[in-house]
């Protein structure tokens, strides 16, 4: 079941963990929400698209493998990898 949910984004921390397709569809999602979010994305790897996001510090990129204790802080976290024990282990 899907469940619809508006959130007030304002000055909140983001993380996202991953670099690919999805992990640009999502930060892209958020950023046209233009609520001045901090979006910080976990991921060894980037798209070309997040690499410009990046490069323009619309982004913050580490460029690093999710460890525990990376998501401190953050009011929303999205598992975005490839890797089901890498989001297994972000939720």
């Amino acid at each position: 079941m899907l469940y619809p949910l508006n959130i007030d984004l304002t000055g909140r921390r983001i993380v996202v963990v991953g670099g690919g397709t999805v992990a640009e569809r999502k930060v892209r999602g958020i950023l046209a929400a233009d609520a001045g979010p901090f979006i910080s994305m976990i991921a060894p790897e980037a798209t070309a698209g997040l690499r410009v996001l990046a490069e323009a510090g619309r982004i913050v990129w580490q460029c690093e493998r999710y460890a525990h204790g990376m998501l401190t802080g953050a009011f929303l976290v999205y598992a975005a990898t490839d890797a089901p024990a890498v989001n297994a282990a972000v939720a």
